[in-house]
């Protein structure tokens, strides 16, 4: 039981988790190649052989001589082990990911709307610093 970061010899458990949260059977090559990344970041929470939560993100380096960032583009956790710490455990190792390599903050963005993870992020000292923020999507074709 614990949170644990995937690498190159974990393909088949990554697709796994994309199976679980995303309903889709990613391509061998492009796990692969995430996870190739030392800039990637896939991490698991796993209860014996069950896959329980997920988070990922990727290191954002800066060119203004500030160390970088994490930006976490997802976190989950299956409804039936919602409530159980799962999620504070997945953001606290990725905040010690983020000390061990000098990054000077991670962050994410979700909706007002979404109180479990509000209430998650509010958990973990996460502070929304401004409410003001407008997400441009682009599609690109």
């Amino acid at each position: 039981m614990g949170v644990y970061r995937l690498g190159v010899n974990d393909i088949d458990l990554a697709i796994k988790v994309c199976i679980i949260f995303n309903s889709i059977k990613s391509d061998k090559e492009k796990v692969h190649s995430f996870l190739s990344d030392s800039k990637n970041y896939l991490l698991v929470y796993m209860v014996g052989e069950e896959v329980a939560g997920y988070a990922y993100g990727y290191e954002l380096q800066r060119f203004d001589g500030k160390n970088s960032m994490m930006y976490i583009h997802a976190i989950e956790v299956i409804p039936e082990y919602r409530k159980q710490g799962i999620g504070t455990r997945i953001i606290n190792e990725i905040a010690d990911i983020c000390r061990k390599n000098g990054f000077i903050k991670m962050f994410l963005i979700t909706f007002k709307s979404n109180i479990p993870a509000v209430s998650l992020y509010e958990s973990t000292n996460g502070k929304a610093k401004h409410d003001d923020y407008v997400v441009f999507d682009y599609e690109i074709s």
